[in-house]
């Protein structure tokens, strides 16, 4: 069948792991839509075995297929691309990351009877822990700049009476 198909390739916490070029996991859902050329449907029928799995549900040879022959090569085209980033850069570079993974998804299938119509990234995080202990630090650093910034407020009004003083005492003095 030449109707498009969405496969969705999900990396969650504790199970098959993405790392960014940190070794930071990824937690990673990517897409992608494909179909079989109309002008090589006797190709995947003859030479990706379509023919023998003439008994099949609908779809469902199309869904071996993709487990087959598309799966592998689409999560390592992720994998390279998302190992290319430090972790926590990869949401500023996703939209390019998505282009360069549909960009190689075509090319690597170009001369078989898939098409990839698109493929992208579609979440890309780590995981809950690293981002909890991310908000945690910043919350830290801004209480920090906080209590310096009343420290240096404190310091400043200590000045300020100290010079007030300094001025009452040599009036007193004349």
């Amino acid at each position: 069948s030449i109707t498009p198909y969405n496969e969705d390739e999900i990396w969650k916490q504790g199970g098959d792991i993405v790392l960014a070029k940190d070794k930071l996991p990824l937690l990673v859902d990517a897409h992608i839509v494909w179909r079989i050329k109309a002008d090589a449907i006797e190709e995947f029928m003859t030479k990706y075995g379509g023919l023998s799995n003439e008994n099949t549900k609908e779809d469902e040879v199309e869904k071996l297929a993709y487990r087959n022959f598309m799966r592998s090569p689409f999560r390592n085209l992720i994998r390279d691309e998302l190992s290319k980033y430090a972790g926590l850069e990869i949401n500023e570079h996703l939209n390019d990351i998505s282009k360069d993974v549909e960009v190689q998804c075509k090319a690597r299938f170009k001369d078989t009877p898939f098409e990839v119509v698109s493929a992208f990234i579609g979440n890309c995080a780590p995981p809950s822990v690293v981002t909890d202990e991310i908000a945690r630090k910043v919350a830290s650093t801004q209480e920090l700049q906080r209590k310096q910034t009343e420290l240096e407020i404190a310091q400043k009004q200590e000045a300020i009476k100290t010079a007030e003083g300094k001025a009452a005492a040599a009036l007193e003095m004349e």
